[in-house]
C-alpha cells in the first residue's frame, strides 16, 4: 500500500514500512541485524534524534531571546520564517499547499500553535535543562492518545511508565507544599510546560495519522499559518522593536525548528506514535549540555532525580515487553 498526497503516489518516495512482526522468525533483518539496536536500524528513530539535536539548539536560542523579548514575539518571529521556508519548499518541490484532509491540518496545526507557545514560555521562564526534561513528559501522555485513537497497546509497563514521568516532574517542579518555600520553579512556567508536553503528544498522534496522505512540509505549513496571525496579535501589545542581533537568532529558532519539525514528522510517519515520541530523548543531554556551556547551568541533584524518573517514564512508556 502506498501512501498517497504526492506525485507518484508516494510520501517521501518510499512506501510506509510493513508492521513489526509479531513472530521474530518472521522478521525480514537477518540474524546479526536484528540484533542491532534499534537506533541503527531504524530509519525513524534516526530522523527523531536528528529532530532532537535541532530541536535542543532552537531551544537554547528561544532561552536566549526570553531574555529580552516577550515569547510570543518568539513565536511569531518563528512563525514568519516557517511560513518562508514552507512556502519555498512547497513551490520548488511543486507539492499542493492545501494537503488532503483540511479540517485534520486545520486541528492539527491549532494544537500545535498551543503546543509551541505553552512550550516557548516555559523556555524563556525555566532554566534550560529543567524545561526540557518536564517538556519531556510527553512521550507517556502519547502512549496514552495513542492508545485511544490509534488502539496501540497500553498496559501495566505504560502504567508505570505515566506514573514515573509524573514523579519525574515532580522532582524537577519541586512545588512548594512538597518541598518548602523558596526551592521550587516558577509555578506558571511549570504548568506552560506541561501543558505543552501535553498538546504535543496531541499533534504526534495527529501526525502519525496526517503521514499517511500529507506531505511533512504541508503539515508544518497549516502551524505556521494559524501561529502567525495569533502570535502577531497577541505580541503587538507588549512588542520591543528588535536590534540585528534579535533577528539572527529569532532566524537561527526558525530554521532549527523547522529543521527538528521536518525531522520528527518524517521520523513519526516511519514509527508508532509512542514509540517514536520516546526516542527524541537525547534531547535532554543535548539541552543540559548547551545550558553548561553558554549559560553556566548546572543541574543539581533533583535535576538529576527527576531525568532519570522521566527517562524510565519514556522507555516504560514506549518499550515492546518481551514475549
Amino acid at each position: 500500500m502506498t501512501c498517497k498526497g504526492h506525485r507518484g503516489g508516494k510520501i517521501f518516495g518510499v512506501k510506509p514500512p510493513s508492521p513489526a512482526p509479531s513472530n521474530p522468525s518472521d522478521a525480514s533483518f537477518t540474524v546479526s541485524s536484528s540484533r542491532l539496536p534499534d537506533l541503527l536500524t531504524s530509519p525513524g528513530l534516526r530522523w527523531i534524534i536528528f529532530g532532537a539535536f535541532w530541536f535542543s539548539l532552537s531551544s537554547l536560542l528561544v532561552n536566549v531571546a526570553g531574555g529580552s523579548l516577550p515569547f510570543m514575539e518568539i513565536v511569531f518571529g518563528r512563525s514568519v520564517v516557517g511560513c518562508v521556508l514552507c512556502w519555498v519548499l512547497l513551490r520548488h518541490g511543486g507539492i499542493p499547499l492545501r494537503g488532503n484532509r483540511e479540517k485534520l491540518l486545520w486541528l492539527r496545526g491549532a494544537l500545535g500553535f498551543i503546543a509551541l507557545s505553552s512550550t516557548f514560555y516555559s523556555l524563556a521562564h525555566l532554566p534550560l535543562a529543567d524545561a526540557i526534561v518536564l517538556f519531556y513528559v510527553y512521550p507517556s501522555f502519547t502512549a496514552v492518545l495513542s492508545h485511544i485513537v490509534h488502539k496501540e497497546s497500553f498496559n501495566r509497563r505504560q502504567a508505570t511508565g505515566l506514573v514515573c514521568s509524573f514523579g519525574g516532574a515532580v522532582c524537577i517542579a519541586r512545588p512548594e507544599f512538597l518541598f518548602g518555600a523558596g526551592v521550587g520553579l516558577d509555578p506558571l512556567a511549570v504548568a506552560a510546560g506541561l501543558c505543552g508536553a501535553f498538546f504535543t503528544a496531541m499533534t504526534m498522534v495527529l501526525i502519525r495519522e496526517l503521514g499517511r496522505t500529507e506531505q511533512p512540509l504541508v503539515i508544518i505549513l497549516y502551524l505556521c499559518l494559524i501561529a502567525l496571525p495569533v502570535s502577531l496579535l497577541a505580541s503587538v501589545p507588549v512588542w520591543i522593536p528588535l536590534n540585528i542581533l534579535d533577528i539572527v537568532i529569532l532566524a537561527g529558532i526558525g530554521i532549527l525548528t523547522q529543521c527538528g519539525q521536518y525531522s520528527f514528522a518524517r521520523g513519526m510517519f516511519l514509527e508508532p506514535a509512542g514509540r517514536g515520541a520516546s526516542a527524541g530523548y537525547l534531547q535532554i543531554l543535548f539541552s543540559a549540555f548547551w545550558g553548561w556551556l553558554f549559560l553556566n547551568e548546572v543541574p543539581g541533584p533533583m535535576f538529576a532525580a527527576g531525568t532519570a524518573c522521566i527517562l524510565c517514564g519514556a522507555f516504560f512508556s514506549t518499550s515492546r515487553p518481551r514475549k
